[in-house]
């Protein structure tokens, strides 16, 4: 009885560390790759238990026809399932991936938008400077990789740093702000400030008021299309 258990818990770690192994692998090699390697591996495994053992020998060379295609079967079945396995555990992974760019999209699109608003609030710039570039003012005409902004504090203008904006997570030791910090540039993400101006009620552009919008665009490996997360506001010369 004690035996039996022990080797029900040591087959269960096997299994679980098998899931675990092909699932790092198929991220880096693709799923077939990986289960036709971890399959090859158990076959050469067995092929050689069976040349070393004349025990194990003996039940192979008794097996009826019906034995060895029951087997075949269940091989074939024990194959699918661990490829739809792994293809779950890579779906997962990647649906993961997605939820994280799309909320750092979301994230930078307001932070873009607030700091437009932050700095007309502290006069860093003046209502006439917040327009896009091709109106005479600041702002940069299309999308552009996500910059950090340069010396006047504001994203997305002629005067951004060229060092890419980043993400960082903690290291080994599970803090913030460490040197062994994972530092993640967000080289697949690029953000458009587009503002226009408002018509008023006598038909005439608005002098006093314009419209924000923020769009970031992020790609990802595996999905066709980019997606765009926008959030639009409104400014006037008046704080």
């Amino acid at each position: 009885m004690a035996l039996a258990l022990i080797f029900g818990l040591l087959a269960a770690a096997l299994w679980g560390t098998t899931d675990f192994m092909i699932r790092i692998a198929s991220r880096r090699v693709g799923i077939s790759r990986a289960i036709s390697a971890a399959q090859a591996t158990s076959l050469v495994v067995v092929v050689l238990w069976i040349a070393m053992d004349p025990a194990a020998r003996r039940p192979v060379h008794d097996a009826a026809a019906g034995g060895w295609i029951a087997a075949v079967i269940a091989a074939v079945i024990l194959v699918v399932g661990l490829v739809a396995l792994a293809g779950l555990f890579s779906q997962s992974l990647s649906s993961i991936q997605y939820t994280r760019e799309d909320l750092i999209a979301k994230q930078k699109a307001r932070e873009s938008l607030e700091a437009v608003y932050s700095a007309r609030n502290d006069a860093t710039i003046g209502f006439a400077g917040i327009q896009n570039v091709s109106n005479g003012g600041i702002f940069l005409d299309g999308f552009q990789p996500l910059f950090l902004a340069g010396a006047n504090g504001i994203v997305g203008t002629q005067g951004q740093s060229g060092i890419l904006d980043r993400q960082i997570l903690p290291g080994p030791d599970g803090i913030i702000g460490t040197a062994d910090d994972e530092i993640i540039p967000l080289v697949n993400f690029q953000r458009q400030i587009l503002i226009t101006p408002l018509i008023d009620s006598t038909g005439n552009v608005s002098p006093d008021i314009r419209q924000i919008s923020v769009t970031v665009q992020v790609t990802s490996p595996g999905r066709a299309a980019a997606r765009n997360y926008t959030v639009t506001g409104y400014i006037s010369r008046f704080q």
